[in-house]
């Protein structure tokens, strides 16, 4: 054999235990968390864990791993009372795994369980976000910080679509909010110091980045 093929050979040999290793690894957590759902069927965390194990599962065994995945995270709907809390996680399932006819239907069984619920309400406004419809993406953002006004997190997200929407006094509220609710945020004082450039308010934009080069030191 030339180079190249003997190249080429050892990569597929690697490949493979690659594969084989990562399947003997998955297969390993799915017992484990098996083993915890019989232990004892009436917690949640126990489900959830099966639920991502079949999750990580899903590149070797496709399909299967899928409905698996979601089956686990069904048997958590009967224990919990926040049944919102469950399909906003198989929404983020099925988005990642490019299903977003199921993802968006889970999104609306979810808020359907509850209009307000501020996980649902935040994956809808990143679901659309990443396909660009940035107006249905803020409407989702805005009902989220208004439902949920204290997540920080929720806060960020509008204030980027505002940014993103050239509403700079709007984004600069919610990032300055955002940072007040978390202050060991250092993204949502990046995110500030570029609305504040990005609005010509160069000596607040100065300020901000100063603060944000003094906590990286440290």
């Amino acid at each position: 054999k030339n180079d190249i093929s003997i190249l080429l050979s050892n990569q597929a040999t690697d490949t493979e235990k690659l594969k084989a290793d990562y399947t003997t690894l998955i297969n390993a957590q799915i017992a484990d968390a098996k083993r915890a759902v019989t232990y004892d069927k009436n917690n949640p965390q126990n489900h959830l864990a099966l639920g991502l194990a079949y999750e990580s599962s899903i590149p070797i065994v496709g399909e299967e791993g899928y409905k698996k995945a979601l089956e686990s995270y069904d048997a958590i709907r009967a224990i919990v009372t926040d049944k919102d809390y469950v399909d906003t996680i198989k929404a983020k399932l099925a988005f990642g795994v490019s299903k977003d006819e199921d993802g968006l239907v889970f999104l609306d069984n979810a808020l359907s369980y509850n209009a307000s619920s501020g996980p649902a309400l935040y994956a809808s406004s990143q679901y659309f976000t990443s396909k660009k419809d940035f107006k249905l993406a803020t409407e989702y953002a805005e009902k989220a910080v208004s439902a949920h006004p204290s997540a920080s997190d929720a806060r960020v997200n509008l204030g980027l679509l505002y940014f993103v929407d050239r509403e700079l006094t709007k984004a600069i509220e919610q990032f300055k909010i955002a940072f007040r609710l978390n202050q060991n945020d250092n993204l949502s004082l990046y995110y500030l110091a570029a609305a504040y450039k990005a609005n010509n308010n160069l000596d607040f934009a100065k300020e901000v980045i100063a603060e944000l080069e003094k906590r990286v030191g440290e």
